[in-house]
């Protein structure tokens, strides 16, 4: 039975899975009695019906009572095939059914709606009502429901709006749809959690999406037959626009609101179990808390069990003490008794179960209050503060906000955990400020949410935003995380397994700080004499989307931390359960899918969020349209420095450009607004005919090595080129990994760690890692720096290469030489300004210009003068440089032989260094 109330939302599911009919199970222990399906209306406004794949199961002895069983999101009733054979068991009448929009059955996903999922539900306990082997009181069927995820919360919505139902178990799912998908974690106000329920979190304001499950979520529900997939029209337009960043408007609050056993609990009469994971950062705590709260003051009798499980379990439901198994089997045994014997007092059995990590093997103990805290008649949680100190630290949030802090991964959250949070969770430099407690002088055991307050001020260079961002307006407010963290030597772990995410609505642009309450993730666990907690503020988290616009905060979180506990709690016998069953649906696939999810975000590739169900080359916005185009792009620095100024070129297919310039020319400046890493104060950047904006798809069509590459020492240069592409969204096979390695040119030490790598080691690999795919666009940042002659040759051959098959290259450079040598064109800068462009010939002069080495250069500059030649100067001591015009050089040669002036050798053409020098100092050359 536990499996199925811990039964999953499936986030990888695939489009065959989902559409294709599957056959019942062969085993013959788990083939069901009698297999149907059942018409039910296609819904309000629709004509027709739909139909809807069930099984039942029956017991030996009938009439019994009956057990609907609901799936996980993304399954099917055949994933509740071994729990309906053990409640069958039990002796009850097992009713299991696929969902619409999953299987065979019909209609579309409304995500539990009213209208739609309940109303089928509905039209299913009619089916029991008419059988003779279902017990019943009239027409009134004895009948339970239960489901977990996606069936736990029909199962409260069915039992709220049906009185038919006689107990509801529902495990591991929502409260509010649209606050577990867009939650925002700032407390209403401040007040003291004394007295409370342990996790209490009620807010209307705009929240932060939770984009990693959301997208797993309708990845489940794809369909190669519609871009909708098996969703709703309706759930289709309210997902396009929190993926594109719009807030959840009044039509989208409404439509998540048909989804929510918010909208229907304080209907409820039948007693409902509640089981709920500590290990979710899908549905949290503060879910399970609001449907306690709501069925209690509806007059219901509600059970709470925290167990330690969930979404984020990998796979496992597990605990001490009394498995969900056991728990789930004694509360149908008091509230629906298969012996004919009365259901159990609504007073009975409503007491509070949860499940406290022991150490860092994830071993529990379970402890059980007398009554959930809170609740009528009973206690609430009790206060411990703790002070943490600190100072105001700013923070940034980068554009795009990437690369994005790793705390959890969707359905990994706890094996993130056991793989070790300080690895996994390490903050980003300069993305997150710490406030730590001095070390506990005595145990603590945290049951509920802690609580912080912190105050936030916005930086006065922030940059505004006219992209949406889901919330307030960029300008204006402000998305951090807060995470809760112990601190033991130098082990770091994360408490509750995910972060709370804040969206600030205003923030005063003169600076003025605004001080919020935040409800920290709700979660059980001892911290020790001589732990200390540490309070984290940052800008990002992977699991959420974070702001687009950069921006900087100055966050203080210094004072106390307030942690709830539970005085009345005793601990039972532990009875070392084994695991509870797996999630359904949660099978292996999602778990190697997740791993790569994993792999892919641990090095964020600065370019567009790829969704991992479509992988992302982008398309051309316009075949002919030229790789690069910049616009009066100006940047200014906050000295006042104008770095780059009314800067405009275009890069043609196929060029090797270099972009020229002393240091401090703005060469770097200008390559990092070009792929969007900057944005320009005025201008644009086009590349293939697409404007640059943080995310934009035509990214993925360029490689850079713009500044430091930003390698993970730890990891071999192999690996470190593994993780970067993994964080396209692409597979691995199409990296061209062999060519990347031969470019990198490092034998046997491509496998050793990158810390022991030289400057010229580390070069080579950010070529290499720049080239990965072979990209159309591939821009490099000063790339000899640090390689020897040899290597240079070798990479002026690469380039040359690569720009011969069709593709662009782009090489920012001081080093005239080597331009000369590789480039095809080339664009010169000096303070930040465009001094020259054109091919290297052009700049380099026409072919009719000569030079001369000679003995004496006064002398042979004086002899050419009185020809009649159109230009001659010396360009050193001994070279002249001269624009014959009509006279030959046979000529020249034999007037400054006769003259007595030696001439050592003639050249056709000049250096690019020297027409570097007349462009940026033009007082570097002698004329006459």
């Amino acid at each position: 039975m536990a499996a199925v109330l811990v039964g999953a939302l499936v986030p990888a599911v695939s489009a065959q899975a989902i559409s294709t009919a599957t056959p019942e199970p062969t085993d013959s222990a788990t083939v069901p009695d009698e297999s149907a399906f059942v018409e039910v209306a296609a819904g309000p406004g629709q004509p027709g019906t739909i139909e809807i794949d069930t099984s039942t199961y029956l017991p030996d002895v009938t009439p019994a009572p009956a057990v609907l069983l609901a799936h996980g999101f993304g399954g099917s009733k055949l994933d509740l095939a071994a729990q309906a054979v053990h409640l069958r068991d039990l002796g009850y009448v097992v009713l299991t059914y696929t969902a619409r929009g999953f299987g065979e059955s019909g209609g579309l996903i409304s995500l539990d709606s009213l209208d739609y999922e309940v109303a089928d539900a509905r039209a299913l306990v009619d089916v029991l009502a008419e059988r003779d082997d279902v017990i019943r009181d009239g027409a009134d069927p004895e009948v339970a429901v239960a489901g977990g995820s996606y069936g736990g919360a029909l199962a409260l919505m069915l039992g709220a709006t049906d009185p038919r139902i006689d107990t509801v178990v529902a495990a591991i799912t929502w409260n509010d749809l649209a606050s577990a998908l867009v939650p925002n974690a700032v407390r209403p106000d401040a007040a003291s959690a004394e007295g409370d329920t342990p996790a209490p979190l009620e807010t209307d304001q705009p929240g932060v999406f939770k984009q990693a499950w959301a997208s797993q979520l309708f990845g489940a529900g794809a369909s190669p037959d519609s871009a909708c997939g098996r969703f709703t029209p309706e759930l289709c337009e309210l997902y396009s626009g929190l993926i594109a960043g719009y807030p959840l408007d009044d039509g989208a609050l409404a439509l998540l609101d048909r989804s929510s056993p918010a909208s229907v609990l304080d209907e409820m009469t039948a007693p409902t179990l509640l089981l709920q994971g500590t290990q979710d950062s899908l549905f949290g705590l503060d879910q399970a808390d609001a449907n306690a709260r709501q069925i209690d003051s509806a007059g219901a009798d509600v059970k709470v069990v925290w167990f330690e499980g969930g979404h984020d379990a990998g796979g496992q439901a597990s605990g001490a003490g009394e498995s969900t198994e056991e728990t789930t089997d004694a509360w149908l045994a008091e509230h629906l008794p298969v012996d004919g014997g009365s259901a159990a007092d609504d007073a009975a059995g409503s007491t509070f179960v949860y499940s406290v990590p022991s150490n860092s093997t994830r071993s529990a103990e379970t402890q059980e209050a007398p009554s959930y805290p809170g609740l009528s008649g009973a206690d609430g949680v009790v206060s411990t503060d703790v002070p943490i100190g600190g100072v105001p630290t700013t923070i940034a949030n980068p554009p795009g906000g990437l690369p994005a802090v790793i705390t959890s991964l969707p359905g990994l959250g706890s094996l993130l955990g056991g793989l070790g949070a300080a690895a996994l969770s390490a903050p980003q430099p300069g993305q997150t400020a710490a406030f730590v407690s001095a070390e506990l002088t005595d145990p603590v055991t945290l049951v509920g949410s802690p609580s912080v307050t912190v105050r936030v001020s916005r930086g006065s260079d922030t940059v505004d935003s006219d992209v949406p961002t889901g919330g307030a307006p960029a300008d204006s407010g402000a998305v951090l995380f807060v995470a809760l963290y112990t601190v033991d030597g130098d082990n770091r772990r994360l408490v509750g397994g995910t972060v709370a995410p804040v969206r600030i609505a205003d923030l005063a642009a003169d600076g003025t700080p605004v001080s919020v309450d935040v409800a920290l993730p709700a979660s059980a666990a001892t911290f020790t004499a001589g732990t200390r907690l540490a309070v984290s503020v940052g800008t990002t988290d992977a699991l959420y989307r974070s702001e687009p616009a950069a921006a900087r905060y100055t966050v203080d979180a210094t004072g106390v931390i307030a942690l709830p506990t539970v005085p009345t709690a005793t601990t039972t016998d532990a009875k070392g359960v084994a695991p509870a069953g797996t999630l359904l649906g949660i099978a292996g696939v999602l778990v190697i899918a997740a791993l790569l999810g994993l792999v892919a975000l641990v090095r964020g590739r600065r370019r567009a969020r790829i969704p991992a169900s479509s992988p992302a080359i982008a398309d051309p916005a316009a075949p002919d349209a030229p790789p690069l185009v910049l616009r009066g792009l100006v940047k200014n620095f906050r000295n006042g420095q104008r770095a780059v100024d009314d800067l405009s070129f275009t890069v043609r297919k196929g060029q090797v450009l270099g972009l020229l310039g002393p240091n401090g020319a703005g060469k770097t400046t200008t390559l990092r607004m070009a792929v969007g890493l900057l944005r320009p104060d005025a201008g644009t950047s086009e590349i293939f005919g697409e404007t640059v904006r943080t995310g934009a798809a035509v990214l993925t069509r360029v490689g850079t090595f713009i500044e430091g590459p930003g390698f993970l020492p730890h990891l071999s240069g192999r690996r470190n080129l593994e993780l970067f592409w993994a964080a396209s969204g692409r597979a691995l096979s199409e990296a061209r990994m062999d060519e990347a390695l031969m470019i990198a040119d490092l034998g046997p030490a491509i496998s050793r760690k990158v810390r022991g790598y030289s400057q010229g080691m580390r070069q080579r690999l950010a070529i290499a890692q720049a080239m990965l795919g072979m990209p159309e666009l591939l821009i490099l940042d000063e790339p000899t720096n640090g390689l020897d002659p040899p290597q240079i040759h070798a990479l002026r051959g690469v380039l040359r290469r690569y720009a011969e098959s069709g593709r662009t290259v782009i090489v920012s450079s001081h080093l005239l030489g080597e331009v000369e040598q590789t480039c095809t064109d080339v664009v010169v800068m000096a303070r930040g300004r465009l001094i020259a462009a054109g091919t290297v010939a052009e700049l380099a002069g026409e072919a009719g210009e000569v030079t001369f080495e000679v003995t004496d250069g006064e002398a042979a500059l004086a002899v050419v003068s009185s020809l009649e030649v159109e230009d001659a100067r010396l360009t050193a001591a001994t070279t002249l440089r001269v624009a014959p015009g009509s006279v030959d050089t046979e000529s020249i040669v034999a007037a400054l032989v006769a003259a007595g002036v030696g001439v050592r050798s003639v050249v056709r053409g000049r250096h690019l260094e020297e027409t570097f020098l007349d462009l940026v100092d033009p007082g570097s050359t002698v004329r006459r």
